[in-house]
């Protein structure tokens, strides 16, 4: 969420095993992707999956993604 509680983007992930799982979508609407965003979401998301107990997180990553960089 924006500082005005806006929804900026969303993160999916789901247990493949008892101790992993796959994040399937990280995404920002246009005007918040580049700045950095998705660092800080998928410390969340680990930080999240880590208290449950997950220890490994896998994630595919479409080659023509424009953001490819950042993973």
């Amino acid at each position: 969420e924006s500082n005005e509680g806006e929804l900026i983007g969303y993160t999916h992930s789901v247990l493949v095993s008892a101790h992993q799982a796959r994040l399937s979508k990280i995404y920002f609407y246009p005007y918040y992707q580049g700045k950095g965003l998705g660092t800080y979401m998928l410390q969340d998301v680990e930080n999240v999956l880590r208290e449950k107990g997950i220890d490994s997180l896998a994630l595919n990553v479409n080659r023509n993604n424009p953001a490819l960089h950042f993973y």
